[in-house]
């Protein structure tokens, strides 16, 4: 049955919750254990952000390898952007900001206007040792002690160059 409630120049109809009864409202997991569960399959999932990251990091320096001998292409440029371009993309979402950071400086070094005889593999070379020290090192964040002096340093080298 409706319940009607008047208000004057309007009314509220509360139709009957037929959902209420079809649902048990005792036993099921508790709260905890509901967060304790999750906490542990985000764990797992970041270990599997990072087994990813390492294949990405991979894969960009084998075509930095290929700019750096001075035979890369476009195609080189355009793989070691994408990759960390991916990188830039995903560390945020797992809570690596760090590797979001990175990834974005070695965005800007191999961006489609830079020239391939422009590009400073030297300088991309150290983001990406700097990336596979990271993800080694489990560091998330631009503000860890550890990441700090290294990102002066790397901003930097990039000044200077």
């Amino acid at each position: 049955m409706i319940k009607v409630e008047d208000k004057g120049d309007y009314q509220i109809l509360y139709p009957p919750d037929k959902l209420r009864a079809k649902v048990k409202r005792d036993g099921g997991i508790p709260f905890d254990e509901v967060v304790s569960r999750a906490e542990e399959d985000i764990d797992a999932l970041t270990e599997t952000f990072l087994a990813g990251v390492t294949e990405s990091i991979l894969a960009l320096t084998k075509a930095l390898a290929s700019i750096q001998t001075g035979g890369g292409t476009v195609q080189d440029r355009d793989a070691v952007f994408l990759q960390a371009h991916d990188l830039k993309g995903t560390g945020g979402s797992f809570d690596f900001p760090l590797i979001s950071h990175i990834g974005s400086e070695i965005c800007q070094l191999t961006d489609e206007n830079v020239p391939l005889e422009a590009m400073k593999p030297e300088l991309i070379k150290v983001h990406v040792d700097m990336l596979n020290w990271a993800v080694s090192q489990h560091i998330r964040s631009d503000d860890d002690p550890r990441a700090t002096t290294l990102l002066m340093a790397l901003k930097e080298a990039k000044a200077k160059l």
